[in-house]
């Protein structure tokens, strides 16, 4: 949040990990959607590693057989 508003420290803001960049004076219902913005968002970063980590834990596929169809069916996996 700032007063000073330029385009340089918005752009620098943002660079170092600001989620929005908001000048004052500002209305109260903004602050309330982008809180709202920050929160969803940290949600589905919260997800996504999730997803990514159970995706990593996955057992491996064991598929029992030599015959030449089922290496055919393995290859295809």
């Amino acid at each position: 949040m700032t007063a000073f508003a330029t385009i340089s420290t918005a752009v620098q803001a943002m660079r170092l990990g600001a989620f929005d960049y908001v000048q004052k004076p500002f209305e109260s219902d903004e602050i309330l959607v982008l809180v709202d913005r920050a929160l969803q968002h940290a949600q589905l970063v919260a997800e996504n590693q999730a997803f990514h980590a159970n995706a990593d834990a996955r057992p491996e596929l064991v598929l029992i057989g030599e015959a030449h169809s089922m290496q055919d069916v393995k290859d295809r996996i």
